[in-house]
Order: C-alpha cells, then structure tokens, then sequence
C-alpha cells in the first residue's frame, strides 16, 4: 500500500484519498511524532530511505521536510538526504537537473545551501568542468578533505597540497598528487595528518 504523500506526518486530513485503514495508521503516527523532533527526524530519514529517490516523489518528500516546524531538525535531515543523494548521482546533466530542483527548495537555509554549492563544485571538479581554484580554496574543510581524497584532478590536487585549509588536507593533497612526503617541516618531522 502506498501513501500518495509519505512526507505528511501531521495527520489523515493530508491523505484524502488513502483508504481508511491507511489514514488510520497515519492518524497514529503523525499523533506519536507530531511534538518529538527526534521522532520525526527518524520518520524523514526513514521515509528516504524506504522511497524511491527518483522523480516527483523524492521532492515531494523534500517539501514535506522543509516545511517542517522545526528549522534546525528539518534542515539535519535535509544536509543528510542532500550528502546521500548527491554521493551517488553521476556528475553531469543528471547532477545539474537534481540540483536545479534542489536549490530553491532549501534557498533560506544558509548551511544547506553552501553544501549543495560545495557538492556542485566537487561534481564540477570531477567531470572536468569549469571551476577556479579559489572557489575550493575557500571551500569548507569537508569539501577539500573529500577533494583531496577522491579525485584525480592534478590542479585540484596542486592547489590542495600547496594552500589547503589543514595540515591533513595538505598532506593528502601532496600524497595524491605525486609531491608525496616532500613536504616536510622544519624539524624533519613530515606533515602529518592533523
């Protein structure tokens, strides 16, 4: 049995035209859910996980979490569907698509925002789009250490292991793109990770 809405948690009113017993058991749910965040988080992450993530039903989901009363638990749980459904997209066309539709939806959340900007930019740097070098450089710790250790791009690498925002992110860089241990500090101690 499917429910046309999985996001509505609120209660059986959101599903007109489900049958009774289906709105029943949503009815109990939204009235377990309704006033505990954690629970609701459980039931979002749940209910991406279970759908299909493809087409009008992933974003409906999305629409259904941002509205969400609570900003910061709708926001965790948007950052989290955003860094799965991102990792697996290819880069190209169908990330760009995704994204596109992404976007507006989580606009007013700085954070989520940036993220989706970051992992646009590693698609970017992937798929050997254009991109500069200061956009990564300005990039969060998490984008360069994820630059650093996945993609074959030799500027990308370069640009890490000279000015990385991180001893760690500088050593991967260094390591990945063939400088190896060079660097090392003035004590003759190499720069680990740190």
């Amino acid at each position: 049995m499917s429910v046309s809405c999985p996001c509505e948690w609120r209660s059986a009113k959101h599903f007109p035209d489900v049958p009774v017993t289906v709105a029943a058991r949503e009815d109990d749910v939204a009235e377990a859910i309704e006033g505990d965040e954690h629970a609701r988080y459980a039931y979002y992450i749940g209910a991406f996980e279970r759908s299909e993530v493809d087409g009008a039903g992933e974003f409906e989901l999305l629409a259904g979490v941002v509205g969400d009363p609570d900003p910061s638990m709708a926001e965790a749980v948007v950052i989290r569907h955003l860094d799965r459904r991102a990792e697996v997209l290819a880069a190209g066309a169908e990330f760009a698509a995704w994204s596109a539709r992404v976007a507006p939806m989580i606009g007013h959340w700085e954070f989520a925002s940036g993220r989706l900007r970051e992992w646009t930019l590693l698609k970017s740097i992937v798929s050997a789009g254009p991109w500069a070098v200061g956009d990564l450089l300005a990039a969060s710790n998490w984008l360069q250490l994820k630059v650093a250790k996945s993609v074959t791009d030799g500027r990308a690498l370069g640009a890490l292991a000279g000015a990385g925002r991180t001893r760690r992110i500088r050593y991967t860089g260094r390591v990945r793109s063939g400088e190896g241990a060079a660097g090392r500090s003035a004590g003759g101690v190499e720069d680990s990770a740190g």
